[in-house]
């Protein structure tokens, strides 16, 4: 797990890259591989923006949130990562589904 976390026009503290690190560490249960996780944060007007770019297996998943909060900007983001990979995951597990019960259908035969 590579988190390279990032503060556009501002230094992120210490307390929000701790908080980052925990939260992104869930994604290990989904990759067999590392992964890597471009963090960045940044501000536009009152609103606190987090993006995120998530790469594993050359599968690319992309996230961006804005709230009052840093931490509650991470958490929706994380929510919508979360989204994405379990979308992927499942379509492609069913995927593999499919083409066992076509094989053991023609081999009935």
């Amino acid at each position: 797990m590579n988190i390279t976390i990032t503060g556009r026009h501002l230094t992120v503290d210490q307390d929000v890259k701790e908080y980052a690190e925990k939260k992104f560490a869930k994604f290990e249960k989904y990759f067999h591989k590392t992964f890597d996780a471009n963090v960045v944060f940044s501000l536009e007007k009152v609103a606190k923006v987090v993006e995120a770019h998530l790469t594993c297996d050359g599968i690319k998943f992309h996230g961006s949130e804005k709230s009052e909060t840093f931490f509650a900007s991470i958490d929706l983001l994380l929510d919508k990562l979360d989204k994405q990979i379990v979308k992927y995951k499942e379509k492609h597990s069913e995927h593999k589904g499919i083409r066992n019960e076509i094989s053991d259908s023609e081999t009935d035969f």
